[in-house]
């Protein structure tokens, strides 16, 4: 008769069947305390916009979900929600939190196309400003700003390895203003597998709305300061996933320092889905994003 043999602490984020829930808490808590103690800078304050003239290029790592299945052992369970009727909202996201299954992380490259005045993009045709912010009503000094989301592709001896297939998204443009008011997406779309031939189609949004992702995994959802349905639930810390493979990537993988507190909003997308970012310190972007497809920080 064999005897069960559990795996070391270090694989626990890949399969926790064998270990006990005292000893993967334990884990859990040693990396978050670890996470915690990497600085101590204040609160964000961009509820008046954030600075474009100090935004640079910067990238985020997204951990997709499968919020449907919870895999243990290489097994699908279904998540039973009867029990999430007697829960609070922090219930709640506990039980769901607990029993989501993260991918492998992706990280997108964020690139600063143009910037400046918004009444000056409006005249300006490069990057197709003129389509996005021209007819909109701009305060003289009101910042505007374009930019370039794409997806990193895995090498292999030092070449990108294409993996695309016909309409996968290559990149996004983003129009937003110093509010994040967003004003509308150019997307490229692959036409051809494993090439990079592409279409454009350009769309305009309305920039009452917040920015949304619609069901793609790239982490552009985000508050418009100007909305009043955006809610500030004050300060608290950054709301990492209860997930040992998420954490020891985060640990490994992101050099951007996980503040103590942070300010939390959240935001219902043009789906009608909750999406809750935190802001730390003095950055000009959300540290990190999340709703029901993914969890975002940045790297």
């Amino acid at each position: 008769m064999f005897s069960k043999v559990c795996l070391p602490l270090t694989a626990l984020f890949i399969l926790s069947g064998c270990a006990t829930q005292s000893a993967y808490q334990e884990s859990l808590d040693k990396a978050f305390a670890e996470l915690e103690g990497q600085t101590s800078r204040s609160v964000a304050g961009i509820s008046d916009g954030i600075d474009v003239d100090k935004l640079k290029n910067f990238k985020m790592v997204v951990f997709p979900k499968a919020v449907d299945n919870h895999m243990r052992m290489g097994k699908s369970e279904y998540i039973d929600k009867a029990p999430l009727s007697d829960m609070d909202e922090q219930e709640r996201d506990q039980y769901l939190d607990s029993r989501t299954v993260y991918h492998s992380p992706l990280t997108y490259n964020f690139k600063i196309l143009k910037k400046g005045r918004c009444v000056s993009l409006v005249k300006s045709r490069k990057f197709a400003t003129h389509l996005f912010f021209g007819g909109e009503n701009f305060d003289s000094t009101t910042k505007c700003i374009v930019l370039e989301v794409k997806k990193e592709h895995s090498k292999f001896f030092g070449k990108r390895i294409l993996d695309l297939k016909k309409d996968d998204i290559l990149r996004v443009r983003v129009y937003l203003d110093e509010y994040l008011r967003p004003y509308g997406h150019s997307v490229d779309y692959a036409v051809k597998l494993g090439r990079e031939p592409y279409r454009t189609e350009n769309i305009k949004t309305d920039s009452r709305d917040n920015s949304s992702s619609g069901l793609s995994m790239y982490p552009i959802d985000l508050p418009n300061f100007k909305n009043s349905s955006v809610i500030n639930k004050g300060k608290d810390a950054v709301p990492l996933p209860k997930n040992l493979f998420v954490v020891f990537n985060v640990k490994s993988k992101v050099k951007t320092p996980v503040c103590k507190k942070a300010t939390l909003y959240e935001h219902k997308d043009i789906l009608g889905n909750v999406v809750e970012s935190t802001w730390c310190g003095t950055q000009n972007w959300p540290t990190t994003i999340e709703n029901d497809k993914f969890f975002a920080i940045l790297k």
